[in-house]
């Protein structure tokens, strides 16, 4: 898989070289959800990382971002609540068009990698880290404004990949088994 998403950097980067491009560094918050059969609420976390905007004309761009972000939620088992962080090194890649004067829509999708797991008040051996999926697909679908030499973005994550690896008989009885990320994320991007 790592291979894959470098083959996929690298055949961008003549486009992405091709057009103006500008740098820069974002940073925001994030509301996620796990969507499971479980009770579950919405937790707060932050994403932090940078970003090239390639401006293919005066309407459309191009967004590739390299991201370390947390998701995750408060579910209940037993219970008990669990508070279940999930630290992810992101890569996004999002197409942008301006619909009007400095505001834009964009969609795109992202592909993550499952840093590390954490989980709070959980004794619980179903919910070890192993259990869980080194990685993520999910699609984005925002919003946002651009504002001299920063833009504020609104984005949804869509996430299509399940939270644990069904393919390992030890999580068939996983109370998350057929869980996603769901959430949204708003931050602010500075081009340097």
């Amino acid at each position: 898989m790592p291979r894959k998403i470098f083959a996929f950097i690298f055949f961008l980067q003549p486009l992405l070289s091709a057009a103006q491009a500008d740098f820069g560094i974002k940073a925001g918050g994030n509301a996620y959800i796990i969507s499971s059969s479980l009770p579950s609420t919405y937790t707060f976390h932050w994403q932090a990382g940078f970003f090239s905007k390639a401006n293919i004309n005066d309407k459309f761009a191009l967004q590739p971002e390299l991201l370390y972000t947390i998701k995750g939620s408060h579910v209940t088992l037993n219970n008990t609540t669990i508070n279940i962080k999930l630290n992810y090194v992101e890569l996004p890649l999002v197409a942008s068009y301006k619909f009007y004067k400095k505001m834009f829509a964009e969609a795109g999708f992202d592909i993550s990698y499952l840093a590390k797991v954490q989980k709070t008040n959980s004794t619980d051996t179903l919910l070890k880290p192993s259990a869980f999926s080194p990685f993520s697909f999910g699609l984005l679908f925002g919003t946002g404004i651009e504002l001299k030499s920063f833009d504020i973005t609104l984005r949804y994550d869509l996430g299509l990949t399940k939270l644990i690896l069904e393919s390992d008989p030890a999580n068939e009885n996983n109370p998350l088994v057929n869980s996603h990320n769901r959430g949204f994320q708003i931050s602010i991007g500075f081009v340097l």
